[in-house]
């Protein structure tokens, strides 16, 4: 505390002493009338500003939700992938992905003017679990975590089926990002070498399941797919 001029400077980051010197000043000013101001605990105010303890724990519990919700996606969808879109054990999963997608990007001709989707796609197939999963999880939750849930499922499944489509689009306007061109390198890995990198938005569950692997050096850019439909289909 300095004084300067009959005037009082204190520094801004000494709340107590702020605080103490705005009572003073009052009870000087008003004599035994500011009796109550005199009284007032110096950190009722600051008290007021601090978060509640079940706030912290609601958004904690909140965040744990988002992430886990996220995970859960994409590791769902990386299994659904190498199990359904890859085995025969997926019927028709199977064969709209490797007799559609595969044959459309295919070895180096892995991207095209717009995305080919439209026979076998079999997106509309894996909003069944996801569904599933949100039904379960309705029964489970409280109220406010269910709709965190249910946010961040739809959130996650989007950013997955629009990643899918923009690593096969030329020029993308996520080309921009540096990181998009190294997930878009991993996943050509998978076009090259359809037993690795099955992930899509998160390549580290490959890592776990041992289908990881890196984009080979001095690999050949990607040419456009001119893909064209038979006309006497």
């Amino acid at each position: 505390m300095v004084l300067a001029s009959n005037r009082v400077i204190m520094p801004w980051w000494d709340t107590d002493a702020v605080m103490y010197h705005s009572v003073v000043s009052t009870a000087s000013r008003y004599g035994p009338n500011a009796k109550a101001c005199v009284s007032l605990p110096l950190h009722e105010d600051r008290d007021l500003l601090q978060i509640p303890p079940w706030l912290l724990s609601e958004l904690f519990l909140l965040l744990v939700t988002a992430v886990a919700t996220h995970l859960a996606v994409s590791f769902a969808q990386t299994i659904f992938h190498y199990t359904l879109g890859h085995h025969r054990i997926g019927g028709q999963l199977f064969r709209n992905h490797i007799n559609f997608h595969h044959t459309y990007y295919s070895k180096d001709h892995l991207v095209s003017p717009k995305y080919l989707a439209e026979e076998g796609n079999n997106t509309p197939f894996f909003l069944i679990p996801v569904v599933l999963l949100g039904a379960c999880f309705y029964l489970l939750l409280p109220t406010s975590l269910f709709v965190m849930h249910v946010f961040v499922c739809a959130a996650s499944f989007y950013v997955h089926v629009l990643f899918d489509k923009e690593y096969h689009v030329e020029n993308s306007w996520l080309q921009r990002f540096a990181w998009f061109r190294t997930k878009q390198e991993l996943h050509f890995v998978h076009h090259r070498h359809a037993n690795k990198n099955f992930g899509v938005v998160h390549f580290f569950w490959d890592r776990m399941l041992g289908t990881y692997r890196r984009p080979d050096a001095g690999q050949i850019k990607p040419l456009a797919v001119m893909y064209q439909p038979d006309a006497s289909l």
